[in-house]
C-alpha cells in the first residue's frame, strides 16, 4: 500500500522521515505536496538526514519540516 493511500485510512500524528538521496526529497516534496492541499490538518514533518546540503534543507523548509 502506497503511503498517500494509507494516510488517508489513518492519518499519523507525525511524520518522520529519513533522507539519504537527492531523488528521496523531491519524491517526498511532491506527495507531501499533494497531500497538504487535499487535507484540512496535517502532521507535523520531521525529516532526518546525513546530508548536508541547502538544497535539501530548503526543499524541507518548504514543506513546514
Amino acid at each position: 500500500m502506497a503511503f498517500s493511500d494509507a494516510f488517508k485510512i489513518k492519518k499519523p500524528d507525525v511524520i518522520v522521515l529519513d533522507v539519504i538521496f537527492k531523488a528521496d526529497v523531491i519524491e517526498y516534496a511532491e506527495i507531501f505536496d499533494k497531500l497538504k492541499k487535499e487535507q484540512h490538518i496535517f502532521p507535523p514533518l520531521i525529516f532526518i538526514s546525513s546530508r548536508n546540503d541547502m538544497e535539501a534543507r530548503l526543499i524541507c523548509a518548504k514543506l513546514g519540516a
